[in-house]
C-alpha cells in the first residue's frame, strides 16, 4: 500500500514562494532613468561607517545622464562571486547576486563610494544587509556609538558564529 503524498513538493513549493517574497521585499530599488531632480538618500547609519580597512583608491562616482554608479578605473573586481555570499551570509544574498547582478553591483558601488571603503568589504556589507537590513543597519548605528566593528568579509565557521566582532 503505497500512495504518493504531494507534501513534499507543496513543501518546495512554498519555501521557493517564501524565498522569492523575502528577496524582493529588501531589493534595491530599481535604476530607472529619471527626469525630474532628485535628492539622494544614504545609507543611513549616521554618522557615516568607519571602513575596516584602509582604502586609497578612487571610489566608484555617480553618472547623472544614467543614473547609475560607475566603478572608477582603479575598482577592483570583485573578490568572490555569489557562493561566498551564500557562504557568508545565506541564500538571500547569494540569490540577489543571481538574479539580479545588475541592482547588487549598484549597492555596492554605492556603498563604496558612501564609506570610501574597499570592493570586498562593500560586498560584504551588502551581502548583510541583503541578509537582514534591519540587524545590518542596528549594528551599523552600534558601530558608530562605538561598539566593536563586524567584520562581514570574513567567513565565520559554526564555531565562531556566536561571535562576529572583529577582533581589535
Amino acid at each position: 500500500m503505497t500512495s504518493k503524498r504531494p507534501f513534499p513538493s507543496l513543501l518546495l513549493l512554498l519555501l521557493v514562494s517564501f524565498i522569492i517574497s523575502t528577496i524582493s521585499a529588501f531589493s534595491p530599488p530599481s535604476t530607472h532613468t529619471r527626469t525630474t531632480a532628485t535628492t539622494q538618500t544614504q545609507l543611513h547609519a549616521l554618522p557615516t561607517p568607519e571602513r575596516m580597512f584602509e582604502y586609497k583608491n578612487k571610489p566608484p562616482t555617480f553618472n547623472k545622464q544614467t543614473s547609475l554608479w560607475e566603478p572608477s578605473i582603479e575598482t577592483e573586481d570583485s573578490p568572490y562571486g555569489p557562493w561566498g555570499s551564500f557562504l557568508r551570509a545565506g541564500p538571500s544574498p547569494f540569490l540577489v547576486r543571481v538574479l539580479q547582478p545588475n541592482e547588487y553591483d549598484q549597492a555596492v558601488f554605492k556603498y563604496m563610494a558612501q564609506t570610501k571603503c574597499s570592493r570586498a568589504e562593500a560586498q560584504g556589507n551588502m551581502d548583510a544587509f541583503f541578509n537582514n537590513a534591519a540587524d545590518w543597519a542596528y549594528q551599523k548605528s552600534e558601530e558608530a556609538r562605538g561598539r566593536p566593528k563586524v567584520d562581514y568579509t570574513e567567513v565565520r565557521n559554526v564555531e565562531k558564529a556566536h561571535c562576529r566582532c572583529a577582533q581589535s
